[in-house]
């Protein structure tokens, strides 16, 4: 099931172009909302595992489901089904008030929060049954700190960049321990990545070497660090 929700930079591109959607909308609305998801899972205690399974929800359900389902409701909806899945159940009300607490006025407002909560538990059941009751989630956190292996000075910097990563597309492209190792190599930067690169790889079990490289250099880019 984890395998099918990678479809690579190409197949992502060609998504979007069967559905007729700006990539630069699709890629701003992630980078837009992935904060806000973020900030509301620490107001709610959820780990930082339970945390990316949050926004990695959030991605896929930009992919599976209408078009026209916005935010904050799409958001939420990825929050409450993180929190069910990795045992940090939050009410919706209390989801909801957080998000109305980290969000401009003109965003959101009580009436509109009521609203949400109604719309997220008739969705619930179509996203999940479009996600496919998945509800084992991998994220790149794990691959990341044990590519990281004796280096734990570099961790906390590092989460930070994963946290931005978090926000891109990018778990819809690669698999989660490219993204982890990907993350670590930004992580040591240009000028020492190449003297940890075989530890890297060793340390996160990467067994193709060009797809990480691939990874890297496409988070390169669009992480600006």
């Amino acid at each position: 099931m984890e395998a099918s929700w990678v479809f690579g930079r190409e197949g992502l591109c060609d998504y979007f172009k069967q559905q007729g959607i700006d990539e630069k909308k699709d890629h701003d609305r992630r980078i837009n909302t992935i904060p806000k998801i973020l900030q509301v899972c620490k107001e709610a205690s959820f780990s930082r595992h339970a945390s990316y399974v949050a926004c990695m929800y959030y991605h896929r359900l930009l992919v599976c489901m209408p078009t026209n389902t916005g935010d904050p409701l799409l958001a939420i909806l990825a929050i409450f089904i993180a929190g069910k899945a990795e045992e940090h159940y939050r009410r919706i009300d209390d989801i909801c008030k957080a998000w109305v607490l980290i969000s401009p006025q003109s965003d959101t407002n009580t009436n509109d929060t009521i609203v949400t909560r109604e719309k997220v538990l008739s969705l619930e059941y179509t996203a999940m049954a479009r996600l496919g009751f998945h509800f084992s989630m991998d994220t790149p956190l794990k691959h990341f700190i044990r590519a990281m292996a004796g280096c734990d000075d570099m961790i906390e910097p590092g989460l930070k960049i994963l946290d931005r990563v978090m926000a891109t597309p990018c778990t819809l492209m690669y698999n989660q321990r490219e993204i982890g190792a990907a993350c670590a190599m930004l992580a040591f930067g240009p000028a020492s990545v190449d003297d940890h690169f075989d530890q890297l790889v060793a340390s996160a079990k990467i067994n193709d070497k060009q797809s990480l490289l691939d990874c890297y250099e496409y988070l390169k880019r669009i992480i600006i660090l």
